[in-house]
């Protein structure tokens, strides 16, 4: 009995090992997914945006050197449109950020939790409470929960 028991065990550790490596398959092949398409959207609007910076220097220089009738407005339309596009594309980064933290098994726990709950530090911003880095976006300190709006006296 205590060779079918040996096998049996060996058996289970083998299935174990095998379902185990399906899952980290399957999770990284859910990663990639995910990555891929992130990454094919920011390609995307990075292409439209090349484009929309390229019919504003044409709007602008048939005004200039055509003097052609290019209204402000005109003008101001196209690059609010590309900002927008810049606003998009920095998301969807943040996005792919969040998702290459989640899956990264190296990365410590606490930087896997802001980056899943959308922290991200801003160049130059501290918290005025506890001096700590800070994202000039967000209501609250990260750190200690200090409110990040409030106007100084």
């Amino acid at each position: 009995m205590s060779f079918l028991d040996d096998v049996a065990k060996n058996v289970n550790e083998g299935l174990k090992q095998v379902n185990d490596g399906i899952n980290k398959i399957q999770s990284k092949s859910q990663e990639m997914m995910q990555t891929v398409t992130l990454q094919n959207r920011i390609n995307s609007l990075a292409a439209k945006k090349s484009i929309a910076l390229a019919d504003l220097g044409r709007l602008i220089y048939d005004k200039y050197a055509k003097n052609d009738e290019v209204g402000e407005d005109l003008l101001k339309r196209r690059v609010d449109e590309i900002v927008d596009m810049e606003k998009e594309i920095e998301s969807i980064k943040a996005e792919l950020g969040v998702i290459k933290a989640q899956y990264d098994p190296d990365l410590p726990r606490s930087e896997k939790s802001e980056a899943m709950a959308g922290y991200s530090k801003a160049s130059g911003c501290v918290c005025p409470h506890c001096k700590a880095p800070a994202n000039q976006e967000k209501q609250y300190c990260a750190f200690c929960g200090g409110n990040l709006k409030e106007t100084e006296a």
